[in-house]
Order: C-alpha cells, then structure tokens, then sequence
C-alpha cells in the first residue's frame, strides 16, 4: 500500500488544520498518548453487555476488518496481552418449589414463630408455639388427629414411638402400645421440650411431615405472632431440595442461550456462580416469553451448597452474563489497526510504516485477537481512534 494513499474523510478531519502542524508533529503528538491504551487495556476482556431493557442491538463481531487504507495521520498503540470475548448482561430468577405438607392442629394465639422461612428443620424441632405450648417436627405419613393417651392403641402411637426413639427417649420396642413404661418415656421428653408433664400428647403438639430434615416455612398471614388461630388453619409447608434458577427471554433472544451456553450467575453475596443454558418453556401468560432453565455444569442446582443465599419467599433477580463468545486470550489491539489486502491477508503497520502479515483469531466490539506479531509492537491506527 502506498504511504501516499489517504482516506477522503480522514483529510477532511478538521483536526488535520490545527496550527498547520506538519504530519510528522502531529504522529509525534499522537505516540505520546499511547500510554492510555497500554493503561486502559492491560489485560483486556472485551465484552458485549447489553441490558434486557437496553435492546439486543449489539451482536458479536466476528467478520473479517473493511480494508482501510493507511493514513497520512496516525497514532500508535501497542500490541498487548488480553482476552476477546462476548456476553450479554441480564437477569435470572431464582425461586424455590414449595408443597403444603401438613396444617397447623393448635388452637389459641400464635405466642412465638421459631423458624425463618426456609429453615432446616430436624425431628423433634420446634416451629411454633400456641398458647405458650410448643409445637414441633416429627417424620410421619399419618396425620395428627387427636391427643395420644396411655392405654391408646395403633399406628398413631408406634409414630409417636418411632420420634421417641429418635430423639433418644424411648429404647423400647416400636408395637404402638401406649404401656406404662412409653408413658414415661413421653413425660421425658414433655419435661424437656416444655409441655406439661402429664404424658398426654395434643393433636396440635406434633407436625408430622413424611420427610425429615426437610427446608420449611410457615403461612405467614395465619401463623403470626399474636395471631389467633384454630386447629385447621395454616399450612407448614416444604420447600425442595434447591432453588430453580430461570432467565426470561424474548422469542428473538434465545438464539443467544442454546442448550450448554455458559451462564455465569452473580450471587447475592457477590459470588459468582457457573451455569450452563438447559431447556426452553414457553411462559403460560406470554406468547413473547421463554424461560431458559439453568444448572450447574455438573447437573446440580446453580447455588450448589450455598442456596441458603436464596430467600424462601417470592423470587430473587440475580444480575447474569449469558457468554455469547467465549473468551480466549492472546494479543490484543483495536480492530482499527488492522488493514485487509486485495487477496484478503490481514496486516498491521508499525510505527515505521512497514506491514506485518497478522491471523485475526477472535473480534469483538472494536477490539481484536491477533497472531503473527511480538507483544511491544508499536501499530499504527488512525488518528481519531487514539486520542
């Protein structure tokens, strides 16, 4: 390419009549800035982030730079280590399932709540109390439906022996006869638990659940502190094993988040979390809508032993890059730098004028991944790009 060539707008740049400053001042002037770049870029990670309420405007640049004919008026920056990549910035959603799985059998007012939404719960726990009387957790497939009393008889009871034992205060046979000897054994465990010691165990005493340790939350708009409730009223309910992590697009978006897309998901406590796009499902209420299931690259829940960070209650929007371009690292220049000859080879120019044959890897967003150079290598670009 002839050092004589210039571009028609580049001439018409009204910067090029500052003082009459001859090109070679002018160049001069323009390497001195080069530190910005090197400062500015480091090691550089070129992403496309565009906001669901911004547009997806902005795709990946992938082709091949225009030809640009070399200017009379340049600056130079060096070529340096970095990444070239493309992401799009969003929000996922996180909710956890939840299923009623037993109702509140107390009646009185509501004294105390002893569990956060989304607790823990083991055998034996206790979750709230009516009247001052404790309610807790117990494993069991049938519900409560009246006091259990010596001399009573049946499955009732061998559940009630079942948590005795569990929790250490029955070592007897599990038979569902309420004998003497399992009488005192439930005094025991009143004595410590803070019932009244008569050996008697309330319909409301006991919440049996089929499966424990399980996460679980209270109807918050019945079982309140102060609140006066009736046997029957309130459901305790379980939570899954994780949360569900979902990101809601636009028809035209899931292009970007076929199924193995790398998300990266930032958590509340700004730790970030690797996820890969699974299946698609149309949103029931919206035509426009799809909702892309993530998980971990394992197949485990996204939050892995960290979903406590996930509020039992309504849903949390968790800032998301789903990575349209992977990253790859090597050396790095403005897209603007490289020229294309008649045959198609790429080519940077030097601060001396000579051209270097370069192989573009990856470009994205004015910026671009090359190979065929030294790292240090001042290249021209045009002027405007380097001030």
């Amino acid at each position: 390419m002839a050092t004589s060539d210039v571009i028609e707008h580049e001439r018409a740049d009204p910067r090029r009549a500052e003082a009459g400053a001859p090109v070679e001042e002018r160049a001069v002037h323009a390497r001195r800035n080069r530190g910005g770049w090197a400062r500015g870029v480091g090691i550089a990670v070129v992403a496309l982030l565009v906001g669901a309420a911004a547009g997806w405007a902005g795709t990946t640049v992938l082709a091949p730079p225009q030809q640009v004919l070399e200017a009379d008026a340049f600056s130079t920056v060096a070529v340096v280590p970095g990444e070239v990549g493309s992401s799009i910035t969003l929000n996922s959603v996180a909710s956890w399932a939840t299923s009623p799985v037993a109702l509140n059998g107390a009646s009185g007012t509501v004294t105390s709540v002893d569990i956060a939404p989304g607790t823990s719960v083991e055998k034996g726990q206790r979750l709230y109390s009516v009247n001052l009387r404790p309610v807790v957790a117990g494993q069991g497939a049938i519900p409560a439906y009246g006091p259990i009393a010596p001399g009573d008889a049946g499955p009732q009871v061998s559940q009630l022996q079942q948590l005795m034992t569990d929790l250490g205060f029955w070592r007897g046979a599990v038979n569902g006869r309420y004998t003497a000897p399992f009488a005192t054994a439930v005094r025991n465990w009143q004595r410590a638990s803070g019932y009244p010691v008569d050996g008697v165990v309330q319909g409301g005493d006991i919440v049996w659940v089929p499966q424990l340790p399980a996460r679980m939350s209270l109807d918050g708009e019945t079982i309140a502190t102060g609140r006066i409730v009736s046997a029957g009223e309130g459901d305790i309910v379980a939570l899954g094993s994780a949360p569900t992590f979902t990101i809601p697009l636009q028809q035209a978006q899931t292009r970007f988040a076929p199924t193995g897309t790398r998300v990266i998901v930032q958590a509340p406590d700004g730790a970030l979390w690797e996820a890969v796009a699974g299946a698609q499902a149309a949103d029931p209420m919206s035509s426009e809508t799809v909702h892309v299931a993530l998980a971990a690259p394992d197949g485990g829940p996204v939050c892995a032993d960290a979903c406590d960070l996930i509020g039992a209650e309504g849903q949390a929007t968790l800032m998301s890059e789903i990575v349209t371009v992977p990253a790859v690292a090597g050396l790095v220049v403005p897209a603007s730098a490289i020229t294309t000859g008649g045959d198609g080879r790429a080519f940077v120019t030097d601060a001396d004028g000579a051209q270097h044959e370069v192989t573009v890897v990856q470009s994205a967003r004015g910026m671009a991944l090359i190979e065929g150079v030294a790292e240090g290598l001042e290249v021209r670009i045009p002027a405007a790009q380097g001030q």
